[in-house]
């Protein structure tokens, strides 16, 4: 678990986790720079959850290489 995306993409890199619960709103950096980050070595799935539900989020996000969207609140 991290609270950051720049400390996120290293623990990634170290870890190698089997699955990504990703927020786009983090307090240094976009999500979407996470997403295209770990792209550039890795191909664990990730999953967005947040609350950007708007179209043009949810295409960005899938674009730079998330597998799926949630948007929060979710049940």
């Amino acid at each position: 678990e991290c609270d950051n995306g720049k400390k996120g993409i290293r623990l990634a890199a170290s870890v190698k986790p089997e699955l990504i619960l990703l927020d786009l709103v983090l307090p240094d950096i976009d999500g979407k720079e996470v997403i295209a980050g770990v792209r550039q070595w890795s191909h664990t799935p990730i999953i967005v959850c947040s609350v950007r539900s708007g179209d043009d989020e949810i295409i960005h996000a899938l674009s730079a290489g998330a597998d799926d969207y949630v948007t929060k609140p979710f049940n």
